[in-house]
């Protein structure tokens, strides 16, 4: 409630909500909520903890307007004295065990634009990597993202290959995060190089296998264990054998927890006939066996997926190099040695 002084138009407000400060360092809010049923205007800045373990969820029902003048510069970013705008800043602090470490700004420390870390301001969007939501098939189409190429912390246009044709550093592993997954574009670390192309994807192609699948074993968890027929083996499964990380794409099963596109988990032996893979978290299947036969599992195709780095920007490129330097005099040669 406020009145207004008719003459000086002047707002006094009758009623109004404020945060005071105890006296007794000692004092417990508990659990306080304070409610505030009119606008409110903080003049400094304001820091939520999220609680003893800064993991609370702090919530924005309605939409959200950031906008930073263009004169207020972070001026720890960018060249000394002039800064970088930033709109909004996600400190990028990385789990040791469990995500890429090549991603922590701690990584990124040479990098004077953002440190490291995803930044949103001047109409742009800076982030160690762009992953786009998959859309239609409810979120389980292929998948992308885009990052540039390292090897060994050191930016890299090192050819990548899982198969360490020629080196084991051509082998992609994201540290703690795992294995690469098909749709993931490296684009050249180190330079552009002459030839033009971007870097490389990591293709797909599927093969199906559904008729080589005795039955799922069920164990109550999210982890399924494929059993393979008779004469049939994690090496001979499928051409170049079963790989940890590869894709195991189901479909038309009855039990839709089984649809959708998983990877196969480590454990297995190359000359075993079983492997396991793992549904989507929080998900469990009964104990239980499904038997494949045209009873239980009619409509049921299971597919493993060949995947190989490709290069991105010139069809072919593997093989054929070009020289365009001078416009009006190009060169084509082929190459016996896939290089960048």
């Amino acid at each position: 409630n406020r009145k207004i002084d008719a003459i000086t138009g002047e707002e006094v407000f009758l009623e109004s909500a404020s945060l005071t400060s105890s006296e007794d360092e000692d004092d417990a809010i508990g659990n306080l909520v304070t409610t505030f049923d009119t606008p409110v205007t903080f003049n400094e800045y304001i820091t939520v903890n999220g609680g003893e373990d800064g993991d609370k969820t702090s919530t924005f029902n309605s939409p959200v307007t950031i906008n930073v003048q263009s004169d207020v510069r972070d001026a720890t970013l960018g060249e000394p004295n002039i800064g970088v705008i930033s709109s909004l800043k996600v400190v990028s602090n990385l789990s040791s065990t469990k995500d890429d470490g090549s991603l922590d700004r701690t990584a990124m420390t040479k990098n004077r634009q953002t440190n490291g870390d995803i930044l949103i301001a001047g109409n742009r969007v800076t982030a160690g990597v762009f992953q786009f939501n998959q859309r239609g098939s409810q979120g389980a189409g292929q998948g992308y993202k885009i990052q540039t190429h390292q090897v060994a912390s050191q930016a890299s246009n090192i050819t990548p290959d899982q198969g360490q044709t020629y080196d084991a550093s051509q082998v992609v592993a994201y540290g703690s995060a795992g294995s690469p997954l098909t749709g993931d574009i490296l684009l050249k670390g180190e330079s552009v190089g002459g030839s033009g192309s971007l870097g490389w994807i990591f293709s797909n192609t599927f093969t199906t296998i559904t008729a080589q699948i005795e039955k799922f074993i069920f164990n109550s968890t999210r982890t399924i264990t494929v059993q393979w027929k008779s004469g049939v083996t994690n090496t001979n499964v499928i051409t170049g054998g079963l790989i940890v990380g590869q894709e195991f794409k189901l479909s038309g099963f009855s039990e839709n927890k089984l649809n959708g596109t998983w990877l196969i988990n480590t454990g297995f032996t190359a000359g075993g006939n079983t492997c396991t893979f793992s549904i989507a978290a929080g998900d469990s299947i009964s104990v239980g066996e499904l038997v494949f036969n045209n009873t239980n599992t009619p409509n049921a195709v299971a597919k493993l997926a060949n995947a190989s780095w490709k290069e991105v920007g010139v069809l072919g490129s593997e093989t054929i190099r070009t020289d365009t330097q001078k416009i009006g005099e190009y060169k084509l040669g082929v190459n016996t040695v896939a290089r960048a």
